[in-house]
């Protein structure tokens, strides 16, 4: 326990520290055509404790999302990726799992518009084999997008895209129109729509900085 009786300052030590840390978060999955849709799947999946939330390569229109309206460690902050995750469950059999990584925004109603899709992960193939595709293996995913690990960057026609998760960070996407102040989330997206035929599972975490929100003190 810090000692408050060690002052640098009108607070002590306790006092000071922050309110929030890194946090591991796993994505959860959903499947569907239609985003708002799996956005809804997302929601009622996270809360049932009988899934192990294994994202299955071969469904087709396959998402995993982590939102901080659901995920209770995140409540209170403003969160940037700091590095992102895939280990490898079910052996990848027949063919490749190929995915992005980005940001979403949500307007609070109905609207669900992408920030900048591949703006954290600009493709990434997880491939058959032993060395890559098989239970076990743990793959620390280059953060190759834009945005990358970045709290924000600009676009050529001078807009501010924020790479921010939390409630209220949105500023502009990627392709210019404005999300001010909308929520913004994380977002997979499986680049084979139809799914990736064959056998194979993953389960995708997101390593995540505090760099604001009401629960933060630098």
């Amino acid at each position: 326990m810090a000692n408050d009786n060690l002052r640098s300052g009108p607070l002590g030590a306790t006092a000071q520290a922050s309110k929030l840390g890194h946090r591991i978060v796993q994505m959860v999955p959903a499947y569907n055509a239609a985003f708002a849709t799996a956005y809804q799947d997302t929601l009622s999946n996270s809360i049932d404790q009988s899934r192990n939330n294994l994202f299955v390569k071969a469904t087709a229109n396959g998402y995993a999302l982590t939102l901080p309206s659901y995920t209770k460690d995140l409540f209170g902050g403003e969160w940037v990726v700091e590095k992102f995750l895939a280990i490898v469950h079910t052996n990848l059999a027949s063919n490749p799992l190929n995915f992005d990584v980005g940001v979403y925004a949500f307007d609070g109603s109905s609207t669900f518009t992408p920030v900048d899709a591949d703006g954290i992960v600009d493709g990434y193939q997880i491939a058959v084999g032993a060395a890559t595709g098989n239970v076990g293996v743990i793959h620390d995913i280059p953060l190759n997008g834009a945005g990358g690990a970045a709290e924000s960057y600009t676009t050529a026609a001078g807009n501010v895209v924020s790479m921010k998760i939390g409630s209220g960070v949105g500023q502009f996407t990627a392709a210019d129109a404005s999300v001010a102040g909308q929520d913004q989330f994380l977002v997979v997206t499986n680049t084979d729509a139809g799914g990736s035929g064959g056998a194979g599972q993953v389960a995708f975490y997101a390593v995540l900085k505090p760099v604001g929100g009401s629960d933060f003190k630098k």
